[in-house]
């Protein structure tokens, strides 16, 4: 008997002669179809709202077949693969592949048992196809001699032979589509998935891969499932099934299906189960339509059915109550339990969500929840390397790029600026202490330019010529001399002529602090001189206050051996996250990721093979940052090397792990260097940097407590400029913190990927 419809995908299908209580029935692995769905239910869920995109399906695939899944795009077909594969989680229903759940312990699904072509080429442009072959034997556990076997078998098979050592982004599009189908065909798997493998390619090539796959069946166990919307080469399929809306509408050899929808193709069959369904639809909304009238008829008069079934049933004759009034007389306790309150629909509604979502959280870390496959690792590991030695450009860039940041600011932050243009006013007696003192100035930082008047320097500050302007008196010279000779008759005139007149362009701090200090200098100089010239012991003439050799620093502090230390560390940080903010957006975007999953390799096994590449990467440009920094710039070293390069290498993994999390959460490269690039001044102005953090207002102060680049920056001074050690709080937190940060991200990386299969 052919298979029925059944548009809302329920019900048994006579065709089979399958019922639940059959299906529950667990036959021999020898018997059991290799897939079998049973009210099969999947969700795609925000918090406010769920898309149904799989609805209660349910479809057969017996082993050694090829079944064609045939359905418009966005019906499912994507998303009930993934399923298969064991990378999404079911809803509802019940789904078993090979004789078992996929995912189920021990079960290799996903694994070496499936093989998988994605829709998309989902092939990695810098392997040669012989290079791409041995990465998924590496995945499947194939030796190299099965591997050699296998790719001289396919490459005669798939006239790829003179393809062997070409790169696979210099192939043309039929080429890689072939490449594509030889890996999944490589390990031989008991279950061929194959979503939309003939998108795109020529009608040519189409045939040839239809051949490959009848060819496939005759002579193994192999099963395979083909999803398409080229409706008539479907003809060649042993078995089709046709799905709409995310229900299995029909299933049937192809001459059934012909024969009892009584077309000439298969198209035509279609089209006729797609209106049959519609029509099935249209009467199930009407009927839901009549069970939600009656509902709210009820609710209207205080929950009492059989008076509501009198009003409504006088109302109007053409419309037909859902429930009689004997019926609804004897479940009327039962109805009006059934008739739920807005609020407390809206609060299950919630509920379900919230409680999905916890399910769903705690099965991606259940099902990823093993230990580490070594061949798995050691692919992934060959996989990152190799593409990586492929660009090496910029791998060599990766290398410098630390390097190259630490000597730009050495050498253009921290010296004393020099040229700087003031305005000089001098109408002391020549020969006098006027002149005198402005020979003391520093002429490497101060270019004196003489000017006539207080008035023309000002003008000249103004215009932007000058930095300021230093205006000494006429009397300058007897003024001072009367100053410090007769203290007790010095008049207010006298310490005015005495005076020096500085008005200064203050708009740039830094260099209006180096001006004064430099004046100030200058002036203390003079006042040395003078007292000396006197027969006076010159320290008279310093401040009364004594400023003792320093505990920890140099007596005269570099501006950059404050920033030096905290430098080191965000560069290490910062970099980092450009070393992997990108790894798994084009990976997930190009489909590549998906047949990683299939393969069996779990998210943290990708997790490891890209920081164990990107670690050996780190270890250079620490080595470069470190060398520049210590050696060829002196900068202080106090404490322990050992804890500094530890120190070091800590935040460049918690900026890699980072790193990860962004590239885990992010749909495209433009998401990844926008989160990448929009975390760098927030983290560099909040970790006291540039200044320190106790200057920073209360409420960010608690957003720079979370923030690993800042305890590691207390560390970081606190190892190289006071030579403390792990014993000291300051040190040990910034270890910790450090750590803690690389765990707390790494997890959060680990659940961004899972989440996102």
């Amino acid at each position: 008997m052919p298979a029925a419809l059944f548009p809302n995908g329920g019900g048994s299908r006579a065709a089979s002669g399958e019922s639940s209580s059959a299906a529950s029935a667990q036959p021999s692995s020898q018997q059991q179809p290799a897939v079998i769905t049973r009210g099969l239910v999947r969700n795609y869920s925000s918090f406010r709202s769920q898309l149904p995109v799989l609805k209660g399906f349910d479809m057969t695939a017996e082993r050694g077949q090829i079944y064609a899944l045939l359905g418009p795009s966005g019906s499912g077909k994507s998303t009930l693969v993934k399923l298969l594969m064991g990378r999404l989680s079911i809803h509802g229903g019940s789904c078993t592949v090979l004789g078992a759940t996929p995912g189920t312990q021990g079960h290799p699904v996903p694994g070496s048992a499936i093989g998988y072509m994605p829709q998309d080429l989902a092939l990695y442009g810098e392997f040669t196809t012989m290079e791409t072959l041995r990465y998924f034997a590496m995945l499947n556990g194939m030796n190299d001699k099965q591997l050699n076997e296998r790719a001289d078998f396919l490459l005669r098979f798939l006239d790829m032979v003179h393809l062997k050592h070409r790169l696979v982004n210099a192939m043309s599009g039929g080429q890689q589509r072939r490449v594509s189908l030889a890996a999944a065909l490589l390990h031989q798997p008991k279950l061929l998935l194959l979503d939309e493998p003939t998108v795109g390619v020529s009608s040519v090539l189409r045939a040839r891969i239809w051949s490959h796959l009848l060819e496939l069946v005759k002579t193994t166990d192999t099963t395979v499932i083909i999803t398409t919307h080229y409706i008539d080469e479907a003809r060649q399929a042993d078995r089709v099934g046709m799905m709409g809306d995310g229900r299995l509408l029909v299933e049937d050899t192809p001459a059934n299906l012909l024969r009892q929808y009584q077309r000439d193709s298969l198209e035509d069959v279609f089209l006729r189960v797609c209106q049959e369904a519609e029509s099935s639809e249209e009467i199930a909304d009407h009927v839901a339509s009549l069970h939600e009238e009656q509902e709210e008829s009820i609710a209207q008069h205080g929950g009492d059915p059989e008076r509501a079934h009198r009003i409504n049933s006088n109302d109007d004759d053409a419309k037909t109550p859902l429930l009689g009034a004997s019926g609804a007389r004897s479940d009327s306790k039962k109805v009006r339990s059934l008739v739920p309150t807005e609020a407390q629909a809206r609060k299950d509604g919630i509920c379900s969500r919230i409680g999905q979502g916890v399910k769903e959280y705690f099965y991606s870390f259940v099902r990823d929840a093993r230990w580490a496959k070594p061949r798995n690792v050691k692919a992934m590991l060959w996989k990152n390397f190799t593409r990586l030695r492929r660009n090496y450009l910029l791998l060599l860039f990766q290398f410098l790029l630390p390097a190259v940041q630490i000597i730009l600011f050495c050498t253009a932050i921290g010296p004393n600026p020099e040229g700087l243009h003031m305005a000089i006013v001098n109408h002391d007696a020549p020969g006098g202490f006027g002149d005198l003192y402005l020979s003391y100035l520093d002429s490497s930082t101060i270019t004196q330019v003489p000017v006539a008047s207080h008035d023309l320097g000002v003008a000249g500050v103004r215009a932007g010529d000058y930095w300021g302007v230093i205006d000494i008196g006429s009397n300058f010279t007897d003024d001072l001399i009367l100053r410090f000779v007769n203290q007790t008759t010095v008049t207010p005139d006298i310490i005015i002529g005495s005076s020096i007149n500085v008005t200064m362009d203050m708009t740039n701090q830094q260099v209006a602090i180096i001006l004064e200090q430099k004046i100030t200098e200058a002036f203390q100089t003079l006042v040395h001189t003078l007292l000396t010239l006197s027969g006076l012991d010159p320290e008279l003439g310093d401040l009364p206050v004594r400023i003792m050799p320093p505990i920890y620093g140099e007596v005269n502090p570099r501006f950059t051996d404050f920033i030096l230390p905290a430098m080191i560390i965000n560069i290490a940080f910062a970099m980092s996250i450009g070393l992997t903010a990108m790894s798994f957006v084009l990976e997930k975007k190009e489909g590549l990721l998906d047949r990683t999953w299939a393969a069996g390799v779990s998210p943290g096994e990708v997790l490891i093979g890209h920081t164990l590449i990107q670690f050996c990467v780190l270890v250079v440009q620490l080595g470069l940052l470190l060398l520049f920094s210590l050696v060829v710039f002196s900068a202080p070293m106090e404490g322990s090397f050992i804890l500094v390069l530890i120190l070091s290498l800590l935040l460049g993994l918690a900026g890699m792990a980072f790193g990860l999390l962004i590239s885990s959460v992010s749909k495209d490269e433009a998401t990844a260097v926008q989160l990448a690039l929009s975390s760098f001044y927030p983290v560099l102005l909040l970790s006291g940097v540039l200044w320190p953090v106790e200057a920073i207002p209360t409420g960010l102060n608690y957003i720079s407590f979370i923030l690993p680049t800042r305890w590691a920056s207390d560390a970081m001074r606190s190892l190289m400029s006071r030579g403390w050690s792990l014993d000291h709080v300051d040190v040990w937190a910034g270890f910790v913190a450090t750590i803690v940060c690389i765990v707390v991200l790494m997890i959060l990386a680990l659940r961004g990927i899972s989440s996102r299969d």
